[in-house]
């Protein structure tokens, strides 16, 4: 049997329109506009057509379901207007992927036909929840088209940190170890990590983990960046990573709430992350001092 959905994953995109409206001032009269915003979830549609076979991987998307989607949102658009068609680079458009000059349209949307225009125009700003510090060669950011925002989580239910003598381990990971993660089993015990084998949201043991963990480690899989990171940051638990994560916007930096630890030589000359780094090792030392 097939399952579907992955809509959960950009819940974000509900949240974009109400705080650009609460931030900004907002116009009705295209000609008075900076910025025009297209309302819509084009990640939420995508992923809701997913459907996965029951070892948990990915067969396909519903392809025909974007295309009727973007084929109408191009009719809305122009309906109102030529600004759409003269003033592109005025349009902002929620993608998941960040922008990259010199990008490879297949690594967009996993290789498949979606959004062919919408997600692939060279002029497009993009509203984008990943992107990576250090792209594939060949590319780099395009920072002029990138408004990078973080996954969504409830900042009303934010739970405070707790203190470490209340803290159950070191280090926590909840997620899959797939994308070259297997070095975390040698690492980290069994007790201080939960495999995730889908996309369907962090179980209540993870969340457990996140919680009574000194640290969430963090490495990377196809992209630096997972959900994960913000859902740690909720639950009071600063974080590790093992390889560089861009900060998305309004945050300058990572300082206070993440370390990025180095690399180690494991069998032979092949690099591996190492956790207990200098500065976490110290953090750890004197771990309500740092978290304060």
């Amino acid at each position: 049997s097939l399952h579907g959905g992955g809509a959960h994953d950009f819940e974000w995109e509900l949240h974009v329109e109400s705080n650009l409206r609460a931030t900004f001032a907002v116009t009705a009269d295209p000609s008075q506009a900076d910025f025009f915003l297209l309302p819509a979830c084009l990640n939420r549609l995508w992923a809701s057509g997913w459907r996965w076979s029951e070892a948990r991987q990915k067969l396909r998307a519903c392809v025909e379901c974007t295309s009727r989607f973007e084929r109408k949102l191009l009719h809305v658009m122009r309906a109102v207007g030529p600004w759409y068609d003269e003033h592109p680079e005025k349009h902002l458009v929620t993608r998941h992927r960040c922008p990259y000059i010199g990008e490879q349209s297949w690594a967009i949307n996993a290789d498949e036909e979606v959004y062919t225009e919408l997600w692939r125009h060279p002029r497009l700003r993009y509203i984008c929840l990943e992107t990576d510090p250090e792209p594939p060669p060949g590319a780099v950011r395009d920072w002029h088209r990138e408004v990078h925002v973080p996954y969504f989580v409830d900042a009303a239910t934010m739970q405070s940190p707790l203190p470490h003598a209340k803290r159950a381990h070191d280090f926590g990971f909840a997620g899959s170890l797939c994308c070259g993660r297997g070095w975390l089993t040698e690492l980290l015990r069994l007790d201080e990590r939960v495999e995730l084998r889908d996309h369907t949201g962090s179980a209540a043991n993870a969340t457990r983990l996140l919680r009574t963990a000194s640290f969430a480690v963090e490495p990377r899989g196809d992209m630096p960046e997972r959900r994960i990171i913000y859902e740690a940051l909720h639950a009071g638990t600063p974080l590790v990573f093992t390889s560089p994560v861009a900060p998305p916007l309004r945050l300058l930096s990572w300082d206070g709430v993440a370390i990025e630890a180095g690399a180690s030589l494991w069998h032979g000359a092949e690099p591996l992350p190492t956790l207990r780094s200098h500065d976490v090792q110290r953090a750890l030392a004197h771990y309500d001092k740092w978290m304060a």
